[in-house]
């Protein structure tokens, strides 16, 4: 019942959160855009050192591990089997950690930091190193430290400890029961609302790009009302996808 009622808590508050920003953001867009335009440049400037040192640790942490007898370490009950093939694996991992931000930005990101770089002058070769020493911090070994660490920590206390698969879960060895407490919540609002946000990002992106191929291909007049209904399609076949998935893994819970 505490169960429960903790993840009903977490999903009200951060359904509210969201809502109130999504709101905020349909009817004062250009304030949204401009809070949010400072509070990136503060972060950015302030802090910049902070995700650089941080992302490092955490690649050369994940070469640790994977190097050392930890790397063997099986995430789950000793009688478990792999679900899916090394295969399938990868190829989850590509479409969902990084996927349409990869097809897009990996290509656009460098020329804009060419026409636009962040320190040297614009479209000079100053500008062209700059501009692939930043894609390659943004797309090669150290965004996927950042998901290997995020994803080991969840799968490690969720299939080896039998706990609830919550980002709190991995907060338990340095704040004790204090996950099961307004901490514990507090922190997987947190959560939900950052994975909101990057889901819609690359959700977006996405759909940005088929609205501009099939106008290109066809020339579909594009517009807000195509993106939202590319954006609906998107969701209810990963909705129905998701379900149909479950049910062969489950197929008692489902009613089959």
């Amino acid at each position: 019942m505490e169960k429960k009622g903790k993840r009903n808590y977490v999903l009200i508050v951060s359904a509210v959160l969201v809502t109130l920003f999504v709101l905020f953001g349909a009817f004062f867009p250009n304030t949204l855009g401009t809070v949010a335009g400072a509070l990136f440049s503060g972060i950015t400037k302030n802090f910049g050192w902070m995700y650089l040192i941080t992302v490092f640790g955490m690649v050369l942490f994940a070469v640790f591990l994977a190097v050392s007898p930890m790397g063997r370490l099986k995430l789950g009950k000793p009688e478990d089997k792999p679900e899916f093939s090394n295969f399938q694996w990868f190829t989850m991992l590509f479409g969902g950690s990084m996927g349409i931000g990869l097809v897009f930005y990996s290509v656009a990101e460098p020329l804009m930091d060419y026409a636009s770089p962040p320190m040297a002058e614009p479209e000079t070769t100053a500008a062209m190193y700059e501009s692939m020493q930043t894609v390659f911090f943004h797309w090669g070994f150290h965004p996927w430290g950042i998901f290997a660490i995020g994803g080991l920590a969840l799968g490690y206390f969720s299939f080896k400890k039998d706990r609830p698969f919550l980002v709190s879960s991995a907060f338990e060895p340095l704040i004790g029961d204090r996950v099961n407490g307004p901490i514990g919540k507090a922190i997987d609002i947190l959560a939900i609302f950052a994975t909101i946000f990057g889901v819609a990002t690359s959700l977006g992106l996405g759909a940005s790009q088929i609205v501009g191929g099939l106008n290109y291909i066809y020339g579909v007049e594009t517009g807000t009302t195509l993106t939202c209904v590319i954006i609906g399609i998107i969701t209810i076949a990963f909705y129905f996808g998701y379900h149909f998935r479950a049910s062969k893994r489950n197929p008692v819970s489902y009613g089959y």
